[in-house]
């Protein structure tokens, strides 16, 4: 598997929900498709105001299971000094993982 973030390309995230926690889309910049494409989906598990743990689902499918968009299109990759905002959006779909909490 490539692990695109050492590869340093253009990447775009989305604020959203997955199984009742906050969680983050990432979207690689894909040159094929013109767009930031979905690639991954980040579960943070909070406890108090800690985060955690971080829960990582890689693929496509996963955007999809929480009804994100397929691409973040309208952007050739963003120039890094300024910042877009994003809104965030919730899911009643969920994600299955082990993320367990020590006590």
């Amino acid at each position: 598997m490539r692990v695109p973030i050492t590869g340093c390309g253009s990447w775009r995230t989305l604020p959203t929900e997955a199984n009742g926690q906050p969680a983050v889309a990432g979207y690689l910049w894909d040159d094929g498709a013109g767009a930031h494409a979905a690639w991954s989906v980040t579960v943070l598990t909070l406890d108090g105001d800690r985060v955690c743990a971080l829960t990582s689902f890689v693929g496509r499918e996963h955007s999809a299971l929480l009804e994100l968009p397929e691409a973040l299109p309208g952007l050739t990759p963003p120039d890094p000094t300024r910042a877009g905002a994003a809104r965030p959006r919730s899911s009643s779909r969920s994600l299955s993982g082990d993320c367990p909490i020590d006590g």
